[in-house]
C-alpha cells in the first residue's frame, strides 16, 4: 500500500509540473466564494485574485463570480468538481464528506506555512485529485481559532466545563464534539452569524473569534470560552482538468501568490485578532479561561473526535498526516 501511494504522489507530481503546449496564451478563472464577501476571510481571498490580475496579465486572471450566478457552499462543490466554475473558495465544511481527510486541518494547531514545510500539502492535493476532481491551491487565514461564545458565565466544577441540557448553535461537522459536552446542538452555519435570530435563541454560539462574533455578542453572548478548540480552514482549490490545461507560467504564478498570500492573511488576521478583541471586550465580552487538566479534555475531545472520524474512514492516508500535522 505504501509503494502505491508513494507512486501514486509521484505521478500527481509530475502531472502538475508537466507543460502543457495546448495552451492559450491567456486563461479566465471563474472563481466562487462560499461566503459573503464582507467577511474579512473572503477580503484575503479577494486580495489574493487582485494580484492574480495584476500579475499575471496576458498569462491568467480571476473572475469572481458575484450576484446571483455563484453557487450554495454545497452547490459549489459539485460544481468546481464537474467543471461548471473553474475555481472556488470557502469553508471546507461542505466538502468533508467528499474528502474526510481535509477534516483533520480543523483540528491541527499547525499553520499554513509549517504545513508546507511539513510536506503535508503534496498528499492533500493528491487526495483532493482523486476523491474530488480538484487542485488543492492552498489555505487561507490559518492561525484563526474556532471558540464558543456563552450567553451566561459557564458553569465549572473543578475546572472542568459543563454544558448538560444547553443547546449550542453551530455547524454539523461540531455536533460530536458537542454531544460529548453533553449539550445539544443547533445546525447553523458562519453566515448566519451576520444577523442572529432573536427566537428560540441557544444558550452558545460555535464562531471563529475573528470576524463574525460581533453580532452575537450585540445579542448577548458575552461570555467567550478559552482556549479555542478548532481552526477556520479556507480553502481554494481549482478543477483538475481546468488546472491541467494551464500552462507551466500560469500554474507557477498561481502557486506562487498563494503561498505568498497564506503568509499575509495569517498576519494580517493576527493584528485585526488583537484590535477586534479589545474592541468586543469593551462592549462587555467577558473572557472565561479554561486551565489544567479541565482545558486540556475541553481541547482534547474535539481533537480526538477530529482524528476517531478520520480513522472510521479508512483513509490509507490517516498515518501519514498524523504526522505531518504533529499530532500525537
Amino acid at each position: 500500500m505504501i509503494r502505491t501511494i508513494g507512486a501514486a504522489l509521484a505521478i500527481a507530481t509530475a502531472l502538475a509540473g508537466a507543460p502543457n503546449p495546448a495552451t492559450a496564451a491567456s486563461e479566465t478563472l471563474r472563481a466562487a466564494l462560499g461566503m459573503s464577501k464582507h467577511l474579512i476571510y473572503a477580503k484575503n481571498f479577494l486580495k489574493f485574485v487582485e494580484e492574480v490580475n495584476k500579475k499575471g496579465k496576458g498569462v491568467v486572471k480571476i473572475e469572481v463570480i458575484d450576484g446571483g450566478e455563484s453557487p450554495t457552499p454545497y452547490d459549489r462543490v459539485a460544481a468546481v468538481r464537474d467543471g461548471r466554475i473553474d475555481m472556488a473558495f470557502g469553508l471546507g465544511g461542505p466538502y468533508f464528506d467528499l474528502v474526510p481527510e481535509a477534516f483533520a486541518l480543523v483540528g491541527s494547531d499547525i499553520k499554513t506555512m509549517e504545513l508546507r514545510a511539513s510536506r503535508a500539502m503534496p498528499p492533500l492535493d493528491h487526495i483532493h485529485r482523486t476523491r474530488m476532481n480538484v487542485r488543492f491551491l492552498g489555505l487561507l487565514n490559518s492561525g484563526i481559532r474556532v471558540h464558543l461564545y456563552m450567553k451566561v458565565a459557564p458553569r465549572l466544577v473543578d475546572g472542568y466545563l459543563r454544558l448538560s441540557d444547553m443547546r449550542i448553535a453551530g455547524a454539523p461537522v461540531y455536533r460530536n464534539f458537542v454531544e460529548a459536552l453533553n449539550a445539544e446542538l443547533v445546525e447553523t452555519g458562519v453566515a448566519d452569524a451576520a444577523e442572529p435570530n432573536d427566537a428560540n435563541m441557544p444558550d452558545g454560539v460555535i464562531l471563529p473569534r475573528i470576524g463574525v462574533a460581533g453580532p452575537w455578542v450585540r445579542k448577548g453572548y458575552r461570555y467567550r470560552i478559552d482556549p479555542g478548540f478548532s481552526r477556520v480552514l479556507t480553502a481554494t482549490v481549482v478543477n483538475l482538468p481546468k488546472w491541467n490545461r494551464l500552462d507551466a507560467k500560469a500554474r507557477a504564478l498561481l502557486s506562487g501568490l498563494m503561498i505568498e498570500h497564506e503568509t499575509k492573511s495569517y498576519f494580517a488576521l493576527r493584528v485585526l485578532r488583537s484590535g477586534e478583541d479589545e474592541f468586543l471586550e469593551q462592549r462587555g465580552l467577558r473572557v472565561v479561561t479554561l486551565k489544567g487538566q479541565g482545558r486540556g479534555l475541553y481541547v482534547g475531545e474535539f481533537t480526538r473526535n477530529t482524528w476517531d472520524r478520520l480513522k472510521s474512514h479508512e483513509t490509507p492516508f490517516y498515518s501519514q498526516l498524523k504526522r505531518s500535522l504533529r499530532q500525537q
